[in-house]
């Protein structure tokens, strides 16, 4: 009797756990779209150009004021991707740093719940790791009197008194090589658990490549030869033994084989 018991108790357990298994193994066989990816490349391309790039208080104005004005596709999208990250304010204030050199920069507050924790919140939406070291460049008020850094255009963002400033830099790294073709991608190459695209380069001849590893949260970037044009100051790609082997492994099982659909991306190029 008592093996009867024990036999049935046996039994109840493994159907119940039955369904979260054939879920589990359903999420893990869905095929990714290229949209999907292609929306984890142009969040990557925005944090970027948030860190390093954009010219933010152009950005950050009235609803009403920018309606009225022309802008283009790419503008009202990082303005958009701004807005749904909390990165936006429909206003600025400005705050001048003393610098090495005995004048000073002028920084924009970023909203006040804007801090090291939430951009790195941000960041794991789009990539695996923080593997060009944005947030290992944040500056404070007395690393701008050293003159390497001041002058570096890499470093953007300033934290002082409890809240994130950004410097309000103007330099265009497109001239770096920072300039996809978004409608030019291509699947170079593509496992259960990486996925490469490849894209054309607007000012320069040739194609460049961007890598998106599966991890527990999804695809995410992980590396590829646009960071080597970009030669952002902190890039150190991630090693390919990382943590997130054990997760691999068991995605490895998922039913990823099938031919991703064609996606018609828009035929506007827009440089980044």
């Amino acid at each position: 009797m008592k093996k009867i018991i024990a036999f049935l108790l046996i039994a109840i357990l493994i159907l119940l756990s039955f369904p979260s298994a054939i879920s589990a193994s359903v999420e893990e066989s869905k095929e990714v779209s290229l949209k999907e990816l292609m929306d984890v490349v142009k969040g990557m391309l925005y944090f970027d150009y948030f860190v390093y790039v954009s010219v933010y208080p152009y950005y950050c104005i009235s609803d009403e004021e920018w309606e009225s004005q022309h802008r283009d596709d790419w503008d009202i999208q990082y303005r958009n991707w701004l807005k749904e990250n909390d990165l936006w304010m429909d206003s600025v204030n400005y705050r001048e740093f003393d610098d090495s050199y005995g004048y000073s920069s002028t920084g924009v507050q970023l909203p006040e719940k804007v801090t090291k924790k939430s951009l790195e919140k941000v960041l794991k939406k789009y990539y695996a790791t923080d593997f060009c070291g944005y947030l290992e460049n944040i500056l404070t008020p007395e690393d701008l009197l050293d003159s390497e850094k001041h002058l570096s255009v890499y470093y953007s963002l300033v934290y002082a008194d409890g809240k994130m400033y950004r410097l309000n830099k103007e330099y265009d790294f497109a001239e770096e090589g920072n300039c996809l073709i978004l409608d030019t991608v291509e699947i170079l190459s593509k496992t259960s658990t990486k996925i490469t695209l490849q894209f054309e380069l607007e000012e320069f001849e040739g194609k460049t490549t961007v890598d998106l590893i599966k991890t527990s949260s999804g695809w995410r970037v992980s590396g590829g030869s646009l960071f080597d044009y970009m030669r952002r100051p902190g890039y150190h790609p991630p090693e390919t033994g990382d943590s997130t082997a054990p997760y691999l492994a068991l995605a490895a099982l998922s039913f990823l084989a099938l031919p991703f659909a064609a996606v018609a991306l828009s035929r506007k190029r827009k440089r980044l």
